[in-house]
């Protein structure tokens, strides 16, 4: 299912894109023959089409949640309705929820209405649509207040509405200002029905420099969902050269990220003392969310850690009920506990410990060669 602002965005950025171009190669020709030098023309362009694409899409998603807020309302007559830009934390959630993920491809959020029912919560998105995209039971809600990072730095304040299968990362939109959303958190919770002073408050989001964007953006996708694995010998030496120079608060602060950030620092975790990082892991451990992040992780756990990782990886072998279930994901970490001498509930099989073993040969190499690097 697709957001109806971004389907609409894509093409308004692509109508953009041409119509700036085309008006900067219009203004360039003009300022030829009024003998203003074209790089004035091209730098005064480049400054103020920005806002020419910004300012619309702004109001456009404005518009759009206005449009179901007054779409779920007209459905469902009486209920509390909240505006919000919503987000999803995994692909199995966008996939299940039809939403945007957060990180740092994301951008608005998608257009949402959320409403509150005597006896169930409901998330709506798209202007037509008969059935909301989610639902949940007052019952099973589960309500935490959360932050989640948007682009490559901003950060939005969110209410986190789970029902132990998928989470909706809602971000109240009663101001337009994505940066004031924060100020209406506490509105929303009781609009849900809840004391705001007994929800759950994050630790704040640690800011990312420059410096460590620069360490995810080339590792992030090469490395996700194979573990720690041989790596191609051009990434290999790539990863090693970034981790002669990192630091503990560098790889503390990518381990307390989002799935991108944890997926380069466990392997980055690797060119530090244990005792500089040992902690992070165990932490990022306890909250991965997929093979993403779990399979390395689970890895460099072990090494780093030895048996005080089980607890943090007993916590992944047990997610909630109702929860998609990674299950070649979690017999790895079951391989993992075992190894660490712990006791999964199952013995997991042949295969996984094969597999488990294979990748922790494989950071024990990239150990060594960080190692050699730093030396």
């Amino acid at each position: 299912m697709r957001s109806n602002f971004f389907w609409t965005a894509n093409r308004m950025i692509w109508a953009w894109v041409v119509a700036t171009l085309a008006g900067i190669a219009v203004l360039v020709i003009v300022a030829g023959a009024l003998n203003v030098l074209p790089i004035v023309v091209f730098g005064v362009s480049v400054l103020v089409a920005p806002v020419s694409l910004i300012v619309p899409l702004k109001r456009m998603l404005t518009r759009q949640i206005d449009q179901v807020v007054e779409h779920a309302s007209v459905l469902r007559p009486g209920a509390v309705v909240i505006p919000a830009a919503a987000l999803v934390w995994t692909r199995a959630d966008r996939e299940g929820v039809g939403l945007q993920m957060a990180g740092r491809n994301a951008s608005g959020g998608s257009p949402v209405a959320v409403t509150v029912l005597a006896d169930r919560v409901e998330v709506w998105s798209g202007r037509v649509e008969p059935e909301p995209r989610w639902s949940v039971s007052r019952a099973d809600l589960m309500v935490v207040v959360d932050e989640v990072r948007v682009g490559m730095s901003n950060v939005w304040d969110v209410v986190r509405l789970g029902d132990g299968r998928h989470d909706v990362l809602v971000s109240p939109r009663y101001s337009p200002r994505p940066n004031e959303a924060g100020k209406d958190i506490d509105r929303v919770l009781a609009e849900l029905g809840l004391d705001p002073s007994r929800v759950r408050r994050p630790e704040p989001m640690p800011a990312v420099s420059r410096k460590t964007v620069r360490l995810v953006r080339p590792f992030y996708l090469p490395l996700a969902g194979g573990g720690v694995t041989d790596l191609p010998d051009r990434l290999r030496k790539r990863l090693v050269r970034a981790g002669r120079k990192v630091t503990a608060v560098q790889v503390r602060d990518l381990l307390a990220g989002g799935w991108r950030e944890m997926v380069v620092g466990a392997h980055l975790a690797l060119a530090l003392p244990a005792d500089d990082v040992r902690d992070a892991v165990l932490a990022a451990m306890a909250r991965s969310r997929g093979g993403d992040t779990g399979l390395p992780l689970s890895v460099v756990a072990v090494l780093l850690a030895g048996p005080t990782a089980v607890e943090a990886m007993n916590g992944r072998l047990d997610p909630p009920a109702g929860r998609h279930r990674d299950d070649d994901l979690l017999q790895i970490v079951a391989a993992a506990v075992s190894h660490a001498g712990g006791a999964p509930g199952q013995a997991p099989p042949p295969w996984a410990v094969e597999a488990f073993e294979d990748m922790l040969a494989a950071a024990l190499d990239l150990q060594r060669d960080f190692a050699n690097a730093r030396a």
